[in-house]
């Protein structure tokens, strides 16, 4: 090997080392922040929901600012609650949703409620008139379009540990009744 090559390799190997050593630090900046052209690009990923064969393929940002998806779910129990401003059922059955995230989310369950309405603002302000803090996202309209098998509203789909749909519920249904089958679902292995 010549010298220029190995001092090619040389330098190379102390570019990766300083890499490896320096790292890469994560923080958050404020949104109305300007980053000058050196910041490294983020990745910003965009939402996505399909049915594929008997699971759910998903990810979008939900109200905690949190990336979810069928991988970051992997191996919890899902409940997704389609819900809208104008559904009035919706109103009590998101009411009592919370009170059983809130009970359960400890155990293996993660619940987000998806709102069909395209208005985040209208949504926003449903949310802090109902004081919930279950995590809600809304999704694009075409998303919600093009997802064919969501009818309308109350829907719930509670996914398996691995990504496979337990139950579709549409319409309606009472607390005790899907407590009691969650509990079923969150005991199995």
């Amino acid at each position: 090997m010549g010298m220029r090559v190995k001092s090619t390799i040389g330098v190379i190997l102390l570019l990766l080392a300083g890499t490896a050593i320096v790292g890469v630090q994560s923080t958050k900046v404020p949104p109305d922040t300007i980053l000058p052209v050196t910041t490294p690009a983020v990745v910003i990923r965009d939402p996505y929901f399909s049915f594929k064969h008997e699971k759910v393929v998903y990810g979008f940002y939900n109200s905690t600012g949190a990336w979810q998806s069928s991988e970051t779910d992997k191996g919890r129990i899902v409940v997704l609650y389609f819900w809208s401003t104008w559904c009035q059922p919706c109103e009590a059955m998101t009411l009592w949703l919370n009170r059983l995230w809130r009970r359960y989310e400890q155990t293996g369950l993660t619940m987000t409620a998806i709102a069909l309405d395209t208005e985040a603002e209208t949504v926003q302000r449903t949310v802090r008139a109902q004081k919930t803090e279950l995590p809600y996202a809304v999704l694009p309209k075409e998303i919600i379009t093009n997802a064919q098998k969501i009818n309308g509203a109350p829907m719930i789909l509670v996914l398996s540990k691995n990504g496979r749909i337990l139950k579709r519920i549409e319409g309606v249904v009472s607390e005790q009744t899907f407590e009691s089958d969650l509990l079923t679902w969150l005991q199995k292995k």
